[in-house]
């Protein structure tokens, strides 16, 4: 077994029919996935532009496989909570606002009151995430953005 027996799709769906080649998929799955949650987010920024709100990415990721149905069956349930990436999930569910995070991020990251060691420490977690992240509560991002705004906090009193 390869560690992906239980995800193999039955020919007759994705290949071969009647001698005749239905559906050809280029990329991975992981790749399909990561796409398809960056095409929700653009979708979601137009549709609703202030967020659909706090952990309801799933109704935004039901809206679009709506009007946009999957090529591959998998993608109707693979990270249909989390975007698999806390980037998308956030212009999702805050619209945006989630931009005043992004800049206060980036102000942090380019701030010269913040020690290099800090930024060092807490910012490769906090890019990790925004690019392959599986939620605010897993892999420690919500609590690294707060320690970037204590920090933030912490450094902003010296002046």
């Amino acid at each position: 077994m390869d560690g992906i027996e239980h995800y193999k799709i039955p020919i007759e769906k994705y290949g071969l029919e009647d001698g005749k080649i239905r559906h050809v998929h280029i990329g991975s799955i992981s790749s399909d996935v990561y796409f398809r949650s960056l095409m929700i987010g653009k979708y979601s920024i137009f549709k609703r532009p202030f967020g659909w709100g706090f952990n309801r990415y799933i109704e935004a990721f039901d809206s679009y496989n709506k009007l946009n149905p999957p090529k591959r069956d998998l993608l109707n349930y693979l990270n249909n909570k989390d975007g698999s990436n806390n980037f998308v999930k956030l212009i999702v569910e805050f619209g945006i606002f989630s931009i005043l995070l992004f800049i206060f991020i980036l102000y942090y990251l380019l701030s010269n009151n913040i020690k290099l060691e800090e930024k060092l420490f807490l910012m490769p977690i906090i890019i990790t995430q925004m690019i392959r992240g599986g939620g605010y509560f897993n892999g420690g991002f919500i609590l690294i953005v707060l320690l970037i705004v204590f920090s933030y906090i912490r450094n902003r009193k010296k002046l």
